[in-house]
């Protein structure tokens, strides 16, 4: 909870960044308060803010085919068969550092629907959604429980759109990634992922990634008993099917916001000529100091 002061702060960095949007032309002007907090939270001033804002719709809008409605409809056919490849979910508590964790495991048509485009872009609208629900979260962590995946899926697997989405996780989005745990990896998969993601993926987040052939009950070495899903040895918890069932009503139930939010796009004929200042209004720009 934040103090009074700490909250004053905040409002009137939030107001900053709504008169410095306005001041660029080539943004998109209408976002919501919310995201604009997660920016102020995840970075160390208001000028790395505006930075991270200007390329997190600039990266957006050079990667129409991960952005784009027509691909992010949660009630599209297609979605919704790539969408049942997977179960996708956030844990209900945090871990002792406070982030928030980011589950998924397969489901028996995996090998049937999977769909590897689809399932970043579905990734992706669970870190927008999260950034809107969690403004202030200290961190995510993503768990994989891949039980049943053969080396059939290899050919599925598209670096080019795996690159894309990187580029916008790790070049605009605020919120760093603390741990990546994959739990019951085949063997196939430990080579493959050092050219699927090792040269896309930054060295220092590249060493967070922990592989393991141990099953799911391996999972309570490294997340907290109380929040992982009781299929999985939780205390308390919902299963990971529930978790995957609410979660999903969730996202169908921002279909509007996901359709408006797509349009939020760079228009670069407006950009104003690259001076000095391009990221920041006119003066000196403190550090933030929130609680």
């Amino acid at each position: 909870m934040k103090d009074v002061r700490s909250l004053a702060v905040l409002e009137d960095d939030i107001d900053k960044l709504k008169d410095w949007l306005i001041k660029q032309p080539h943004l998109p002007h209408d976002i919501d308060n919310e995201i604009l907090c997660c920016f102020i939270y995840g970075t160390k001033s208001l000028e790395i803010a505006k930075q991270k804002l200007d390329s997190y719709f600039t990266i957006r809008t050079n990667h129409p085919k991960l952005f784009e409605f027509s691909v992010r409809d949660p009630l599209d056919p297609a979605f919704m068969k790539a969408n049942s490849a997977t179960r996708k979910f956030f844990l209900e508590g945090t871990t002792p550092e406070g982030y928030r964790v980011l589950f998924h495991n397969l489901t028996p048509t995996f090998n049937e629907c999977f769909l590897h485009s689809q399932e970043i872009i579905k990734s992706l609208m669970f870190i927008e959604m999260a950034m809107q629900k969690w403004p202030d979260m200290k961190g995510l962590y993503l768990a994989y429980d891949i039980k049943g995946m053969d080396a059939s899926v290899l050919p599925k697997l598209s670096p080019t759109v795996l690159a894309s989405g990187l580029e916008w996780f790790q070049g605009s989005v605020p919120v760093k990634m603390k741990g990546v745990l994959i739990v019951n990896t085949p063997p196939f998969l430990e080579k493959a992922l050092d050219w699927l993601l090792k040269p896309f993926l930054k060295p220092k987040l590249f060493a967070r990634l922990k592989l393991t052939s141990e099953d799911r009950d391996c999972v309570q070495k490294y997340l907290p008993i109380d929040i992982i899903p009781s299929d999985y040895g939780g205390k308390g918890t919902k299963s990971s099917e529930e978790l995957a069932e609410e979660w999903g009503a969730v996202m169908e139930s921002k279909r509007s916001w996901f359709e408006r939010t797509s349009k939020q796009i760079v228009d670069e004929k407006k950009r104003p000529p690259d001076v000095k200042d391009t990221y920041g209004i006119q003066g000196t720009f403190r550090k933030l100091a929130l609680d």
